[in-house]
C-alpha cells in the first residue's frame, strides 16, 4: 500500500513538471507574472449561510430531574433541632459631640440679696436678712443675719429673744462641692411651766433668765453631679460651742459620712454613719472633771429603686461608750399616684445622748433657728 502510494506521488510531480513549461514564451519569459486586465462584476454582498446550522445555547440549564426537584415547594422537617444564642453584652458609651460654637446666651439675673420684716402682738419683731455672690451652682460667698423677740407687757417672764449671724461659702471643683460656715448665736429666754400663783415666792427675772452663745462651725464635701462610677457620699465635720451664763460650757465634735453605690440604675448598697464627742460642765461641776459622752450611729444598707419607688433595708449598729445596740433600719417609698402622691415610710433607731445642742434642737422653746 505505501509503495503505490509513492508512484502516485511520483506521478503528480512529472504532470506538474511538465504543465509548468507551457507558460513559458518561446523568448524564454514566464508568462505568469504578467497580470492581465479584467472586469469582475460583484452581484451581492457575500453572506455565507450555514446549512442545517444548530445554535449552541451558552446559558445554563437544568435538567428535567433536577428541575422538577427544585420546584419541591414542601418544607423540610428537622428533628431536635436547635441553634444555640451566643449573645454578648457590650456596653458602649458613646464620646459627647463638640459643637463647632455656641451662641453666647447671658443668663438670667438672680436676686442674691433676701429681706424679710414683720411685727406681731407682745411686740415681736422679725428681721431675716441674707444675701450672697454668685449662682448656686458657682463658688459663692454669703451671710445671714436674723432677729426674734416678744416682749410680754405682763410680768410673766416668757420674753425671749434669738440673734443670729451666719457667714458661709460654697465652692465646686469637678464634680464635687465644698460647703463651709460659720455661726454665732445669742438667745435670750426664760424657764417654762412654773405655777406664780403664790405672789410671795415670784422670782426675780434674773432666777429664771437664760443668756446663751452658740458658736458652730462646719465643713462638708460631697459629690455635686454623676461619675462614672455611680458612687455618691458626703462628708462632714463640725464644732460646737455652747455656754449659758449659769456657767455651762460644752464642747461637741462630730462628724457625718454617707456613701452609697448605685448598680445599673436600680439596686444600692451603701453606709450612713454619724458620730460625737461631748465635754459638758455646769456649775454644780465646777473644779471636777468634766461629763464624757460618746455616741455612734453605723446604718450599713442594701436598696432598690423601681418606678413604683424606693426600698432600703439596713441595720444601725448603734454605740455608745457602755453598749452596742444594733436594731434595723427599714426605708421606703411608694408612689401612689406618679409625680403628685407619694407615701413614706421608715421603722428605726438611733443613739443619742442628752447634751445641750440635742435639747436645743428638739426644745422649740429653747431655740428658734436649730443648726
Amino acid at each position: 500500500m505505501k509503495s503505490q502510494f509513492l508512484l502516485l506521488l511520483l506521478f503528480m510531480g512529472v504532470w506538474l513538471s511538465a504543465t509548468a513549461q507551457d507558460t513559458l514564451s518561446t523568448d524564454g519569459f514566464d508568462q505568469t507574472d504578467v497580470i492581465q486586465n479584467e472586469v469582475i462584476e460583484v452581484v451581492k454582498l457575500y453572506e455565507p449561510i450555514l446549512a442545517d446550522a444548530k445554535k449552541i445555547k451558552l446559558v445554563p440549564d437544568l435538567k428535567e430531574q433536577e428541575v422538577a426537584q427544585s420546584t419541591n415547594t414542601s418544607n423540610p422537617v428537622f428533628n431536635d433541632y436547635q441553634v444555640p444564642n451566643r449573645f454578648l453584652s457590650l456596653t458602649f458609651e458613646p464620646p459627647g459631640l463638640k459643637p463647632l460654637a455656641l451662641k453666647k446666651k447671658r443668663p438670667e439675673s438672680l436676686y442674691n440679696a433676701w429681706l424679710k420684716a414683720g411685727y406681731g402682738n407682745y411686740n415681736t419683731p422679725l428681721i431675716d436678712f441674707s444675701v450672697s455672690t454668685g449662682r448656686p451652682s458657682e463658688n459663692s460667698l454669703g451671710l445671714q443675719l436674723q432677729h426674734l423677740s416678744s416682749r410680754v407687757p405682763e410680768n410673766y417672764q416668757q420674753d425671749f429673744m434669738n440673734n443670729l449671724g451666719k457667714a458661709f461659702g460654697n465652692f465646686y471643683f469637678g464634680k464635687n462641692y465644698l460647703n463651709v460656715s460659720l455661726a454665732g448665736e445669742y438667745d435670750q429666754y426664760f424657764y417654762y411651766g412654773y405655777d406664780w400663783t403664790d405672789s410671795t415666792n415670784y422670782p426675780l427675772d434674773e432666777d429664771v433668765k437664760i443668756n446663751t452663745l452658740t458658736i458652730p462651725i462646719s465643713v462638708e464635701l460631697g459629690s455635686a453631679e454623676e461619675n462614672n462610677a455611680n458612687v455618691f457620699y458626703k462628708f462632714g465635720l463640725d464644732y460646737h460651742f455652747f455656754n449659758t451664763n449659769w456657767n455651762t460650757k460644752e464642747n461637741q465634735v462630730g462628724y457625718r459620712l454617707d456613701l452609697e453605690k448605685r448598680f445599673d440604675n436600680r439596686w444600692l448598697v451603701g453606709i450612713d454613719s454619724d458620730a460625737n464627742f461631748t465635754t459638758y460642765e455646769d456649775s454644780l461641776k465646777q473644779g471636777e472633771n468634766s461629763l464624757e459622752t460618746f455616741a455612734l450611729n453605723a446604718v450599713p444598707y442594701v436598696g432598690i429603686t423601681q418606678p413604683w419607688g424606693k426600698l432600703r433595708l439596713g441595720v444601725n449598729l448603734g454605740v455608745d461608750q457602755n453598749d452596742f445596740l444594733p436594731y434595723p433600719d427599714l426605708q421606703f417609698a411608694v408612689h401612689l399616684i406618679e409625680k403628685q402622691l407619694t407615701l413614706y415610710g421608715g421603722w428605726n433607731k438611733e443613739v443619742i445622748k442628752n447634751n445641750a445642742r440635742n435639747m436645743t434642737e428638739q426644745n422649740p422653746f429653747l431655740r428658734q433657728t436649730p443648726f
